[in-house]
């Protein structure tokens, strides 16, 4: 191909000339293409001669040339084919220069240019007499061969698929992008282009059981081919595990993460020879994966305490194949903990049903939707007992294998949940599925899989909404329960209950139903817990909720709370008047044993104490004066509480972070403040109180554990705060990694509130990834960790480095991979919208005018301008609140952006994502203008990004979350008062800001890279 001199027509003309093609198929700049041209048009005329088929060749001119026919079944048959894949494949890792492969048509050798991954494809460009051979593959299969000069497509394969359809894939991409293609080509040409490796399947089954397969395989080749200067293109949404966490060894070999969307243009635009082995069968078994997998597998319910059975439910949200699923898996539940409650053991169960690959996308997240609708519905008011509830969907598989592992059930429909389960684990499997809907096996092992009864599995009834989808069915109970007693019968005595069609008629005695027969086991168990619970606080028992009681206004948790005496020698409240109140005795106690320096040396060595799996010992008790021994610790919203026996007396301690806020003493109605923070005290009080009474069953349940065989530890990961958790949760974890780690070795578990962690702390720390460990939501996590029996500790709001070095250490790679992402000459704003508490009064005015003077600065530049819009940092799966906020700050983008007087060149929308998905686009901003926050943390603290900081100047106290190299704060006389008349004139955090005052922090921030044009008259400046 001869260089290219215009860009815009000559280098397309060479491509034609190359492909022997019109130059009117491909897009150029100018008028519009003609309809007859184009990918469409060159498909439809194209010749298919199916070689392989049964049906025969078709009936073209080359379909009818005997000879083409039998040396295409002669080069392609799979017996000779494989052979020379094998060999294509081994010249490519070693970096030899000459590859070929075989022309029928012209019955030659053609030479291989490089390779292109297109969507599910493997594209091959070959040069034949001076002209473009395609060859189209499949993994191992070669699925045609497209001769473009001669508009023939040699289908090449029995696989049943759309041949026409794969080439206009393959078209869509060469005509729409022939500059891309051209210049990829004219490097081939030259021997110019890079080997990468690209690793990823769509299709998560054949990842696992083939590609992973082919690098065990090749691991060494790998390495090599690595080292002699080729890379590793991992496609993250492609890849059900982790590559290099399977394989660490690849992680040393260079390489590139790159998202399927733009995957093609990506290895075009950096001249890359892309080849990738996938969908080729290496192994017969999983004996390979679980030897790489052996240390994760092998942790599994290590240190697990008690008896327990363990069940995984996998429910197919996504197509919502089983039409009663909730009336089934509530059935599965109610027999389960029938049978676990005669065992001893502690039902538990897993929810699975939707396997991510890479970050999730706005459908991952749907679906996730969907299954936390059902799993509630299946949940709500369940008449047994669970004792945990772990969330493993929408995580990838390698991150589900510890849980799994640990499962002495899973019920599943067929796909990467039962594969997993089945195929990997070997765990006993119920799988799930019309049969005519299941074509191969390979998926699952005969040894563990228990297929249900299809006489269970029913078709819709003719004239539903659902008779017309084949794949949809209901499941009769009498089939689970039958699948149940065939897969645990050997562990749990399931009792027969629903009929089963083979069973002799019979009359069914009058009894109570098993729903209600339960509801009166638990609300006596309840009511048990409630007179347990009054005799070891010294509280009547009239205090508690329980089935049964009457209200009384005298008591209950307000009555109680109100009731108690409040002793605050430290803060504002006072000593009070109470008996309490001039114990000169009670108070010295208190001022020597928990002021700051003596706490706190305590408090260090109580943690250090827990992760070491040792005696927690215990706390000083004002009261008595003597040492109170520590029974445990549990999450309570923002408070960690931890029960302590003083003698025979419980007692409460509450903690915020470090810090003692108050010693609970229910037989006394005491309450011991010990701390000068500035809190609702009462408030603190009530909401302890108000859960304790509110749910005697679990805190009864955990007590007693915790008094006789004991809690299994848990570490707790969260924080409510997003800036707490960023600067001093993960900080924590960083500094403890090697003790967090050797304490879940011991058989500790690492649970993570989902919505109280602003970054997932396992990406954060990959060290902590492999260990057991519970997702949960902040509205379960207390009594969750109270019916499974755990002590869960928590160490949150505890300052451990002075800066961010520490957390920018930890994700540089992703910070590294986003500079230098733009191309050209760009100016990316991060602008942050205050949508939740909508603050700042006239943000639209505010906004449109700061993007006109970037525009404008930009224009005069030679620069784009670019808008990353941000407002919202959501830490788990998005609430209805999150939501809501998000749908306000799109109308405030809506309204900004309306009729702008200056191009935007991009706009991107990271509003709704968690901190640690922010970090690529923000990384890359040349300035960041927010309010004090989230967003403040990550652009100043932690990315250390030019910010202007906008905000009243009372409601920005703490200004550690912001770094002050960077931070430019608007001048505090741009912010005005409200406008006469403003609805929510009562919120006295809500303001106008002057367009002077943003103009001039513009000068401030970006002077030296922008001339920002003053057109705004403000105060003289300040000295």
């Amino acid at each position: 191909m001869p260089e290219a001199t215009d860009a815009g027509t000559l280098t397309v003309h060479d491509l034609a000339a190359l492909c022997g093609l019109d130059v009117r198929h491909f897009e150029r700049p100018g008028p519009g293409r003609d309809p007859g041209f184009g990918s469409h048009a060159l498909a439809t005329t194209c010749e298919v001669v199916e070689v392989f088929s049964p049906a025969g060749p078709g009936q073209g001119p080359h379909a009818r040339d005997k000879g083409l026919l039998d040396r295409c079944r002669l080069a392609y048959r799979r017996e000779t084919w494989v052979p020379r894949y094998r060999a294509l494949n081994d010249a490519f890792l070693a970096h030899e220069k000459e590859r070929w492969i075989a022309s029928p048509l012209r019955d030659s050798e053609m030479r291989v240019l490089g390779s292109m991954v297109v969507a599910h494809l493997q594209v091959t460009a070959c040069l034949e007499g001076g002209r473009l051979v395609l060859l189209l593959g499949i993994g191992s299969a070669p699925v045609g061969l497209y001769y473009p000069a001669e508009s023939l497509l040699l289908y090449l394969t029995a696989l049943r698929l759309n041949p026409l359809a794969l080439l206009r894939l393959v078209l869509d991409q060469l005509t729409r992008r022939p500059l891309a293609w051209a210049a990829w080509l004219h490097r081939a040409m030259k021997g110019e282009l890079q080997r990468v490796f690209v690793v990823g399947d769509n299709r998560p089954g054949h990842f696992m059981r083939q590609t992973l397969a082919y690098l065990d395989a090749e691991e060494t080749k790998l390495l090599a081919f690595g080292r002699a200067g080729g890379l590793l293109v991992r496609v993250p949404d492609w890849c059900a595990m982790d590559p290099c966490a399977v394989f660490p060894s690849l992680a040393s070999v260079e390489g590139l993460v790159i998202p399927s969307p733009g995957l093609t243009d990506a290895l075009l635009a950096h001249g890359y020879d892309a080849h990738r082995v996938y969908r080729f069968t290496i192994y017969p078994d999983s004996s390979w994966l679980r030897r790489r997998l052996a240390p994760l597998i092998d942790a599994a319910g290590q240190g697990v305490a008690g008896r327990r059975f363990r069940v995984m439910i996998s429910l197919d949200a996504e197509r919502e194949r089983v039409i009663n699923a909730v009336e089934v898996f509530r059935f599965v539940l109610r027999k389960l903990g029938e049978a676990c409650d005669a065992d001893g053991s502690a039902l538990e169960v897993v929810w699975d049903g939707w396997t991510v690959s890479g970050a999730p996308s706005a459908r991952d997240q749907e679906v996730i939707g969907r299954i936390e609708a059902l799993m509630a519905a299946i949940t709500a008011e369940l008449p047994v007992t669970l004792a945990a509830q772990h969330r493993i969907f929408g995580r990838s598989a390698l991150e589900k294998v510890p849980v799994l592992a640990a499962c002495d059930l899973a019920i599943t429909t067929q796909g990467t949940g039962a594969m997993v389960a089945s195929w990997l684990l070997q765990r006993p499997t119920i799988v799930y599925h019309v049969p005519g809907a299941v074509s191969n096996r390979d998926y699952l092992d005969e040894g563990t899989a228990v297929d249900m009864d299809p006489r269970a599995v029913g078709l819709p009834p003719p004239g539903s909404a659902e008779a017309g989808n084949h794949q949809r069915f209901n499941l009769a109970p009498w089939g689970m329960e039958e699948a149940l007693r065939r897969a645990v019968g050997g562990r749990l005595a399931i009792r027969p209950e629903a009929r089963h069609p083979d069973a002799p008629p019979s009359t069914p005695e009058k009894r109570a139903s098993p729903e209600e027969t339960l509801r009166k086991r638990r609300d006596q168990a309840i009511r048990d817990a409630a007179q347990e619970l009054a005799a070891l606080l010294g509280l009547d028992m009239r205090h508690f909720r329980f089935p049964g009681r009457e209200t009384d206004p005298a008591f209950g948790s307000a009555a109680l709370t109100t009731a108690y005496e409040i002793v605050d020698v430290l803060g504002p409240m006072g000593a009070g008047d109470g008996p309490h109140g001039a114990d000169a005795v009670l108070h010295e106690r208190i001022r020597t044993h928990y002021r700051h320096t003596t706490w706190l040396a305590r408090y260090r060595t109580l943690n250090a104490a827990f992760l070491a799996h040792e005696g927690r010992g215990g706390i000083h008790s004002p009261f008595s004066g003597e040492e109170a021994m520590v029974l445990g610790s549990i999450p309570l919203a923002q408070y960690q509480v931890t029960p302590c026996l003083d003698g025979e007396r419980l007692i409460l301690l509450v903690g915020i972070g470090y810090m003692p806020v108050g010693l609970v003493y229910p037989a006394e109605n005491l309450f011991l403040v010990l701390t000068d923070y500035r809190l609702n005290m009462r408030q603190v009080l009530g909401s302890v109180l108000a859960h304790l009474l509110h749910r005697p069953l679990p805190w009864r349940e955990w007590l007693r554990r915790a008094m006789t065989s004991g809690l299994r530890r848990a570490y707790v990961i969260g924080d409510n705060r997003p800036s707490h958790f960023i600067r001093e949760s993960l900080a924590y974890l960083n500094a403890e990694e090697d003790s967090l780690v050797a304490f879940g070795r011991k058989g500790g578990l690492l649970v993570q509130v989902t919505d109280w962690c602003a970054m997932d702390p396992f990406a954060v720390l990959p060290a902590l990834a492999p260990l057991d460990r519970l997702a949960v939501r902040s509205e379960a996590v207390t009594e969750t960790l109270l019916l499974a029996g755990y002590d869960a500790h928590r160490v949150y709001r505890t300052i451990i480095y002075p800066n961010s070095d520490w957390l920018r250490r930890q994700l540089a790679s992703r910070i590294e991979s986003a500079a230098g992402a733009g191309v050209g000459r760009r100016f990316r704003v991060a602008i942050s919208l205050d949508a939740e508490r909508e603050r700042l009064v006239n943000a639209v005015e505010v906004f449109r005018f700061v993007l006109r003077k970037l525009g404008e600065a930009c224009t005069v530049d030679g620069s784009v301008l670019e808008v990353v819009w941000d407002g919202w940092t959501v830490s788990g799966e998005p609430s209805a609140r999150d939501r809501e906020v998000i749908g306000r700050i799109k109308a405030m983008v809506a309204a900004i952006t309306r009729d702008l007087p200056v191009t935007l060149t991009a706009q991107k929308r990271v509003f709704g994502r968690t901190a640690l998905a922010k970090l690529p686009e923000l990384a890359t901003c040349d300035l960041v203008i927010t309010t004090q926050g989230t967003g403040g943390v990550v652009a100043s603290w932690l990315l250390r990004r030019p910010t202007i900081v906008y905000h009243v100047a009372g409601a920005a106290s703490n200004m550690a979350d912001l770094d002050p190299a960077t931070v430019i704060p608007v001048d505090q006389r741009a912010v005005g008062e409200l406008p006469p008349g403003d609805p929510r004139a009562g919120g006295h955090q809500r303001f106008t800001l002057a367009p002077w005052g943003m103009e001039e922090a513009l000068c401030r921030a970006v002077g030296g890279r922008l001339a920002i044009r003053r057109e705004c008259e403000g105060p003289e400046p300040r000295a």
